[in-house]
């Protein structure tokens, strides 16, 4: 109870939480909920509970109507009425009831576009478990819901979050075997106690003091965090300095700082840089546990910059590395590839048809909706 481990964000503890579970070791989260226990991610896998297992009734009530659907409690009822008359699950009795021409043609217009966008999912639920959960968070628009919501720092915190959970959906082969992941982690008793490892956020630390200090992360991007640097430079800098004091004066007897030489980012390693505050600490107050040379000494930039990286953050990654696509490279764009137009933006191919010259693609564009383009004209570039 006297030791406790800091974090810059709510979703970095995530791979703390999963390597305790995996350990046996008691684990408390102050200030906030477990990640799987967090609302955004308990309605995303229920989405992708739903996409591969349509009999799965808990997750249709749960995401029904997140985002809103325009769906009131009399329509639910009546699905629930006739699902259980007839003993059937309520999406299978959803596709009955549309295909009937039961409700009003604006409730079935939306349970319509429901039912058939879980049939595209179910469609696709061998793909990469990352990738597929993307898609669902991207085309059921809870993504748009939260980038519309009028508390933005609670929408940038539960945006993170989602990101950090495709990011640990990626290490996984396949979706059955990350839902089962889940419901181990879930499932594992870690109650409350005075002998359990503490974790919070430094916001969530403030008038609090501990022993020992473990803040990990402490790399430019985290700490500071890109996005404080990016939407409001030199003021966002001088705030991410006061976050790193108040981490640091946490510890009354010692404070321990690592960060991650690299990290594995949308499916590449890309190394990382040390937090520039780490220059700005007493060196005579420093003990290294291992020993860095000259070279790496030098912590971050020598002269950070204000101006954004990017012109805007998409969906989920930071901004894609754009690389042309040859119109006859019929390989590079296939269902599931993310690419980007210079009309319609940025999208994801759904479906193709024909090959060739006349090879078309259907692709579900971020902002533009659904298009069919000839791949040949399309002068479509891969994301």
């Amino acid at each position: 109870k006297d030791n406790a481990i800091l974090l810059r964000t709510a979703a970095q503890t995530r791979p703390f939480e999963e390597r305790f579970v995996q350990a046996g070791v008691p684990y408390q989260v102050l200030g906030g909920l477990k990640f799987y226990e967090r609302k955004e991610i308990r309605d995303a896998l229920a989405y992708l509970r739903l996409a591969v297992q349509p009999g799965d009734d808990l997750a249709f009530e749960r995401i029904i109507n997140v985002p809103k659907r325009g769906l009131g409690e009399a329509t639910l009822k009546t699905i629930a009425d006739l699902a259980k008359q007839n003993s059937k699950a309520l999406l299978p009795t959803v596709n009955d009831m549309v295909a009937s021409g039961a409700f009003t043609p604006k409730i079935r217009e939306a349970l319509s576009g429901f039912a058939s966008k879980m049939a595209d999912w179910n469609e696709a639920r061998t793909w990469a478990p990352g990738q597929l959960m993307e898609r669902v968070l991207e085309e059921s628009g809870y993504i748009t819901m939260l980038r519309e919501d009028k508390d933005q720092e609670d929408a940038k915190t539960r945006l993170d979050n989602l990101k950090e959970l495709v990011r640990a959906m990626d290490e996984y082969q396949d979706i059955p075997g990350f839902l089962e992941h889940v419901a181990l982690v879930t499932d594992i008793d870690n109650a409350d106690g005075a002998d359990a490892v503490l974790m919070l956020t430094v916001h969530s630390a403030k008038g609090l003091e501990f022993d020992t200090v473990f803040i990990p992360g402490f790399e430019d991007g985290l700490f500071p965090h890109q996005r404080a640097l990016e939407e409001t430079g030199e003021k966002g800098l001088e705030e991410e300095r006061r976050l790193a004091y108040v981490a640091i004066t946490r510890g009354r007897r010692r404070v321990i700082i690592s960060y991650a030489g690299g990290r594995r980012l949308w499916g590449n390693f890309m190394p990382s840089t040390p937090s520039r505050f780490l220059r700005e600490l007493p060196e005579e107050s420093l003990e290294y546990m291992e020993q860095p040379s000259p070279a790496q000494r030098t912590w971050g930039p020598a002269q950070p910059s204000w101006a954004p990286s990017k012109p805007r953050e998409p969906l989920f990654a930071n901004e894609p590395t754009i690389t042309s696509v040859g119109n006859d490279d019929e390989d590079g764009l296939n269902i599931g590839t993310r690419v980007f137009h210079d009309k319609f933006g940025y999208g994801r191919i759904k479906r193709v048809e024909g090959n060739g010259a006349a090879r078309k693609l259907i692709i579900a564009f971020d902002k533009a909706g659904e298009k069919k383009l000839v791949q040949s004209m399309a002068n479509l570039r891969v994301a």
